[in-house]
Formats: C-alpha cells, sequence, structure tokens
C-alpha cells in the first residue's frame, strides 16, 4: 500500500506497469479497442489500462483526453 510505497526508494530503474504498457496501450487503443478489451489482452484491470492511456499523453506534454470524448470516437461502443 502507500505505506510500503514511501520506504522504496526514489530511484528504483524498473518502470511501474502502467508505464510499460502505456505504448502497447495507445496502439490496441488507436485500432479500436475498447479498453476491457485491451485490459483482457495484457491481463490486467481496465482502470490500470485508463493509467496506461493518461501516462502516454501527459508523458509528451498532452492533454489526456477525458472518457466521454474517446467514446464518442468509437464506432463500436460495448464488446459484442
Amino acid at each position: 500500500g502507500r505505506r510500503r510505497r514511501g520506504r522504496l526508494k526514489a530511484d528504483d530503474p524498473s518502470p511501474l506497469l502502467h508505464q510499460r504498457i502505456a505504448e502497447e496501450v495507445k496502439q490496441l487503443s488507436d485500432q479500436g479497442c475498447l479498453f476491457g478489451e485491451i485490459a483482457d489482452q495484457l491481463s490486467c484491470g481496465r482502470d490500470m489500462v485508463t493509467k496506461a492511456w493518461k501516462f502516454w499523453h501527459t508523458s509528451r506534454g498532452l492533454d489526456a483526453p477525458d472518457g466521454r470524448t474517446r467514446r464518442k470516437s468509437l464506432t463500436r461502443k460495448q464488446a459484442a
């Protein structure tokens, strides 16, 4: 939890999970995959996919689109 993270060294070289999967999340979302499908493919939770999506944008100095904007751009709204 939060207590444990506070005791870890700040210069730990290993990136966090959302940082490791951010590029793949972006590629899959550009292909039109839903976040739930991406989470299933990457064996993680949908919240982690959302965090990776936001990290990808903010690490490049971009504003991360909110969920409503992204959903409006999708041609398929839910998994069949």
